[in-house]
């Protein structure tokens, strides 16, 4: 799926071919037990990052499915990442995870 701004596509094309170059290793790597690659974009929270996740809601949830709160989860207490794709905030100045909430 295209989105209609270059860099958001650009964004999600690179990390398909970053995926995809982590599956490789990761089979190759694990051999008998493949390691698992799970992917999550951590976004700045930026007045642009704001922009653009407002812009574009249908895009990111479609490609980033997993729950943001799993996700968050995941990173800060090593618990297991969800299955599917998941896209989370980050403010670099108070170092937090911030789950990504959807607006219906």
């Amino acid at each position: 799926m295209l989105s209609p701004d270059p860099r958001l596509g650009g964004a999600i094309r690179s990390t398909d071919r970053k995926r995809a170059e982590a599956d490789g290793l990761a089979v190759a790597i694990g051999r008998d037990r493949p390691y698992r690659v799970a992917t999550c974009w951590l976004l700045v929270d930026t007045a642009a990052n704001r922009a653009l996740v407002a812009r574009y809601p249908g895009v990111l949830r479609a490609r980033f499915p997993g729950s943001s709160r799993r996700w968050v989860d995941a990173i800060t207490d090593g618990t297991a990442p969800p299955w599917d794709p998941g896209i989370a905030w980050i403010d670099p100045r108070s170092r937090r995870l911030v789950p990504a909430r959807w607006r219906r």
